[in-house]
């Protein structure tokens, strides 16, 4: 089977959802919890885009994890997550040996000493967090809706106008710094 990987632009969705409504201190707790003490925020950063950027993979996830019909398996660790894993790994292994540590408690770093032994634990720790952050049900049950690609409007930045140097640069102004006088 081979996967195409598209950009976010490459293709356009009519229907888009939101953002995880979850608090501050249930995704501090997982990532706390799940993942090395000195983690930095550029990671925990790229693991959340990653998940809410992929919900049509998230959405065939959810569908195998659960068993409905015979023959199918109960399984955190699907096909799908695990090449979701494999390309995060590989993404952060391209930062170095120590950042991709950082996706691992130091104990798991006893317990699984490769590449290839710690991609199955990462997706397990991945399928927790898409069901911290109500990515993806919990329950037992199948999915009865899919997953929508998740729209990022709330989060967009503010941008305000200024220059770009920080003093005066006027021969008269002496280097002075750059003050703004507004009204309330």
């Amino acid at each position: 089977m081979m996967l195409l990987l598209l950009s976010p632009t490459t293709y356009a969705s009519p229907e888009s959802g939101t953002l995880p409504n979850v608090t501050f201190n249930v995704f501090h707790d997982f990532i706390s919890n799940n993942f090395h003490d000195d983690i930095p925020l550029s990671t925990v950063l790229l693991i959340f885009f990653t998940l809410i950027e992929n919900s049509d993979l998230l959405n065939l996830h959810a569908r195998q994890k659960i068993k409905v019909f015979p023959g199918e398996k109960n399984t955190k660790a699907t096909g799908w997550m695990k090449c979701l894993s494999r390309a995060l790994y590989e993404r952060i292994l391209g930062q170095g040996t120590d950042a991709v540590e950082m996706l691992f408690t130091p104990s798991e770093l006893l317990q699984f000493t490769d590449k290839e032994t710690r991609i199955t634990p990462l997706t397990i720790k991945l399928d927790e967090l898409a069901v911290a952050l109500n990515l993806i049900p919990k329950s037992k049950k199948a999915p009865k809706t899919k997953i929508l690609p998740i729209s990022q409007k709330e989060i967009q930045p503010v941008f305000v106008i200024c220059p770009r140097s920080v003093v005066c640069e006027d021969i008269t102004c002496g280097s002075r710094s750059l003050v703004q006088g507004t009204k309330p």
